[in-house]
């Protein structure tokens, strides 16, 4: 969704466009319309002709934006927003609500408003819909709810360059139209919960059964202009939010992308709630001077466990291989095992993830889920992301601050040196838990986890984010780590800081393996993929996982290859790296590919590859050496990899 382009304008035209539609009237309603319906004033389009009667701003309660604090706020119009922009959207915009014109719920004078841009054919808008279901009671008189449409269609929306969602439109000129009857939530629940097409003929049956009156109804989609009117505005608002997916939503200006689970919403709503009853307080902000690091390096903080010492920078390795917390170099990029052992070497300890957590939050984090916790000290269900929030979602606040942390870069990114961003940072003092390098966490095997979001993960970089999808061998530019211990241990100096190696690129030598393969593989004894598996042959080894829609498709076009080239001296072997074996063994009997198979759960080879995504594929030469890494199956690159394979076959 992100990939879809904004209409550009100059920043001029756009700011007036913006202010004239924002708060524009819309087209007059044909008679039959406004007068059908009992409830028509209850969530009435604005009357034809009239001008607003009460227009507010999501987040006006206010006076100091928390989380906002990095963020340069313009004024316009009468409204406030951030210039800081994420690929997701505007990070601060204090989105205007027309509380005579929106979809909206809950008291005008509510203490926070909460703005949800939403298509009705997202199924990431339906599950958020979902989570915020039960917080309508819990947070009842205290939070305005207002829907604003962004239909991923150019058809009724000319912010998208085409249609992602082909009745998106539909389904947002049906919820017009039963909106000006006043049953607009009750439609917005029914089609959340069904899985129909949104046709005309199923949007007018929910319409109906969400209480409209049918002539008024039928009146209303007949007329194009008129039941898009407030679809008009409300992607008007879109764009100068400079969103261009679904969803998106901004609690007092703050912008929220993509789904949070309920307790994460409301950790943000007791915030923003905390703020407004007392304007201008931090708000448990990270504070603008802090004490100089300590020579050690290490910063206390309290845990479950009570007292202990994390490191305040991501690990980066010395010449002796021991952890070394440095500021302004290169963090090192590792594996689980690669990093207990150098945190081991350097006197020190991995952090449990409650520890992590714990220092990046502010406050003891806490597993409140159903017993069977695997955490110290907790009693839970072995995930402390999933439940309450304790302390910051942030390290640096309970919102989203874009441009603090090194968050946004995208897939084709990279991480930077250890603490230049100087307000990625918390209240005690630890840099970088939010974005840059994921960070693995967990003192033992079975605790292995990476915690915090990398360099891509923007919002979603938070305290809470966990990353469980690979074994312990995962190893790649957006792994890292950091380390802690009981008391504050000294920093090596007998050995200078390394540089970093990007393991699988073109020129290396592969990596030795060990792997059994697969004994279903058609006819192939099972055997291992040994340390001689890559010599005097022209080898493609493809990694995969049956959750990787792009290794569906690439799979059957690498065993056609393999097929088509084998009596030449082309072997292939793939690597399945699902945690759990069985999705693994699944996978590969539904594609029943024709080379050898090896299961690698604990993702070893991948991080000796240095895998960056999925699929990734590697072309091998007979001495040995990688001569090509294809991420993906773009299919130019295909092209390229394959015409590689071709003339390493051709050559004597």
């Amino acid at each position: 969704v992100a990939s879809h382009d904004f209409v550009r304008a100059s920043w001029e035209e756009e700011r007036k466009a913006a202010s004239a539609t924002l708060f524009a009237v819309p087209t007059p309603a044909p008679a039959a319309v406004v007068q059908a319906g009992a409830s028509v004033a209850a969530e009435p389009l604005r009357p034809a002709g009239a001008a607003p009667a009460a227009t507010g701003v999501a987040g006006a309660a206010s006076a100091v934006p928390v989380g906002a604090a990095s963020q340069s706020l313009m004024h316009d119009e009468g409204f406030r927003y951030s210039e800081a922009v994420s690929s997701k959207g505007r990070t601060y915009f204090e989105v205007p609500i027309d509380h005579d014109g929106d979809f909206a719920r809950g008291p005008r004078d509510a203490k926070v408003n909460v703005v949800l841009f939403a298509d009705f054919q997202c199924g990431y808008c339906r599950s958020l819909a979902n989570h915020l279901l039960p917080l309508e009671a819990r947070y009842e008189g205290k939070v305005r709810w207002v829907f604003k449409h962004f239909p991923l269609d150019n058809r009724c929306n000319p912010v998208m360059k085409g249609t992602m969602h082909d009745e998106a439109c539909a389904a947002a000129k049906a919820a017009n139209c039963v909106g000006l009857q006043g049953r607009f939530w009750d439609f917005h629940h029914k089609l959340y919960a069904t899985d129909l097409r949104a046709n005309d003929e199923n949007l007018r049956r929910l319409a109906l059964e969400s209480g409209a009156e049918a002539k008024a109804y039928d009146a209303c989609y007949a007329d194009e202009q008129m039941a898009h009117a407030k679809t008009r505005r409300d992607v008007q608002a879109g764009r100068f939010a400079r969103i261009a997916g679904t969803p998106r939503t901004y609690i007092q200006g703050h912008l929220v992308p993509g789904i949070v689970s309920t307790e994460v919403f409301a950790s943000m709503l007791d915030a923003a709630l905390a703020q407004a009853a007392e304007p201008g307080a931090p708000a448990g902000e990270a504070a603008v001077a802090l004490a100089a690091v300590p020579a050690h390096g290490m910063i206390e903080a309290v845990g479950p466990e009570g007292r202990f010492f994390i490191d305040a920078y991501e690990a980066s390795l010395d010449a002796a291989g021991r952890a070394r917390t440095v500021a302004n170099v290169a963090p090192a990029e590792v594996s689980w095992n690669e990093a207990d052992e150098a945190c081991r070497k350097a006197g020190k300890r991995l952090c449990t993830e409650l520890e992590w957590i714990s220092a990046c939050a502010g406050a003891v984090a806490r597993d409140d889920g159903a017993p069977g916790n695997l955490g110290p000290g907790a009693a839970g269900n072995g995930d402390p992301t999933d439940d309450a929030i304790e302390g910051n979602l942030y390290p640096y606040g309970p919102f989203y601050d874009g441009g603090r942390c090194w968050d946004d870069a995208g897939n084709d990114g990279a991480p930077v040196s250890t603490g230049s961003r100087a307000g990625c940072r918390s209240v005690s003092g630890i840099h970088d838990q939010s974005g840059n390098l994921a960070e693995w966490t967990g003192t033992s095997l079975a605790t292995a986890m990476l915690s915090g979001g990398d360099f891509r993960y923007g919002a979603k970089a938070t305290c809470m984010v966990r990353q469980d999808r690979f074994g312990r061998g995962y190893r790649n530019r957006t792994t890292g780590f950091r380390c802690c211990a009981a008391t504050a241990v000294p920093q090596p100096t007998d050995a200078e800081v390394v540089a970093h190696i990007d393991h699988g690129a073109e020129g290396q030598q592969a990596p030795t393996l060990d792997l059994p393969l697969r004994p279903k593989a058609p006819g192939h004894a099972a055997g291992r993929l040994g340390p001689d598996a890559f010599r005097g042959k022209v080898t493609v080894v493809s990694f995969f996982a049956s959750w990787c829609g792009p290794c569906r498709r690439e799979m059957p076009e690498l065993d056609a290859f393999y097929r088509a080239h084998a009596a030449k001296g082309l072997q292939v072997f793939g690597i399945g790296v699902d945690v759990r074996p069985a999705d693994a063994e699944r996978f590969i009997d539904e594609v029943k590919p024709s080379f050898p198979i090896a299961i690698d759960p604990e993702a070893e080879s991948m991080g000796l590859f240095g895998v960056k995504g999925m699929p990734t594929t590697y072309l091998i030469g007979r001495d040995g050496r990688i001569v090509a890494r294809l991420i993906g199956i773009n299919a130019e690159k295909v092209k390229v990899f394959q015409d590689r394979a071709l003339a390493l076959l051709a050559a004597p």
